[in-house]
Order: C-alpha cells, then sequence, then structure tokens
C-alpha cells in the first residue's frame, strides 16, 4: 500500500483484505487535478506499476468529492490506462451552478466561457465513452448533490 498523502496510515483495510493495490494520491490539493495534479496522480500510478505486480486491464480510478472530479478529469484524459472509472459525489461544472453558467456575467465573453468550460469536470467525458463508468451519487444527502456528477450521467444513457 502507497499513500503519498497520509504518510501515517500506510496500510488501507481494502488492501489488506483483498488482493488489491491501493494508492491514494492527493493531486496536489488546490491543483483540481489539473496540470501538475494529474501528472502526480499518473505518476502515483506509474510508480505502483513499477514495485508491484500490476495486471494493465485491472487498473481502476475513484474519488470521493474533490477525488470524484479528479476522476472524471484523470480517467478522460487518460482513458487508454484505466479499466474503468467510478467517481463518487464529484464532478463539476460552471453550468450547473447557482448563480453560474452563461448567465454569469463573470462568462459571457468567448474567452471566459471557453475557460470556464475547459475547467468542468465533463470537458474530457466524449474520450470515455468507450469506459465502463459507475456513479455513485444522489440528489440528499450531500451538500455537492445538486452541481455535481449526477447530471452528467443522462447523456451517457
Amino acid at each position: 500500500y502507497i499513500n503519498w498523502w497520509s504518510v501515517d496510515e500506510r496500510h488501507n483495510p481494502v488492501a489488506d483484505t483483498r488482493a488489491t493495490i491501493v494508492v491514494e494520491p492527493h493531486g496536489r490539493g488546490n491543483a483540481q487535478y489539473l496540470g501538475i495534479g494529474d501528472r502526480d496522480v499518473m505518476r502515483c500510478i506509474s510508480e505502483a506499476k513499477r514495485q508491484f505486480s500490476v495486471d494493465e486491464d485491472r487498473v481502476y480510478l475513484t474519488g470521493e468529492s474533490m477525488g470524484g472530479s479528479a476522476t472524471w478529469l484523470t480517467g478522460s484524459r487518460h482513458p487508454h490506462i484505466f479499466a474503468a472509472i467510478a467517481p463518487i459525489f464529484g464532478g463539476w461544472d460552471f453550468r450547473l451552478q447557482a448563480n453560474g453558467g452563461f448567465d454569469n456575467p463573470a462568462a459571457d465573453r468567448p474567452m471566459e466561457r471557453w475557460l470556464a468550460e475547459s475547467h468542468s469536470s465533463f470537458a474530457g467525458a466524449e474520450q470515455i465513452v468507450n469506459t465502463p463508468v459507475f456513479v455513485h451519487h444522489g440528489d440528499a444527502g450531500h451538500e455537492e448533490a445538486d452541481a455535481s456528477g449526477a447530471p452528467a450521467v443522462k447523456p451517457r444513457r
């Protein structure tokens, strides 16, 4: 078990009870898994593959909340790496936020709109059209439910 973020917790219960390698990269936190954050995730996966015997056809990606958004982002940027992805309570798109979207004065110019769209968790969703996706999400009981991954499921059906 490799845990780059929490060095005091070296063994994940899932990894201890199943024949599983668990890697929990934090993706540089405030980088939102873009750029250097995405590279951190991919570097951790490469390091796990270097240190352990990894079946290339059984590499899965999941994360919760910000990690759920990272699952959409990283999974869509590297679809050839993952057998499936499972975002949990994650995903963000400015068009789904209250007081956001194209009626937002901060995103009414083409460049501002492009920038906001490029930061959407679903910007590369067309890249994962052939990747199995399990979305764990609901519309009650979680603070991000109204502005997260649930709306991304409908277009994939």
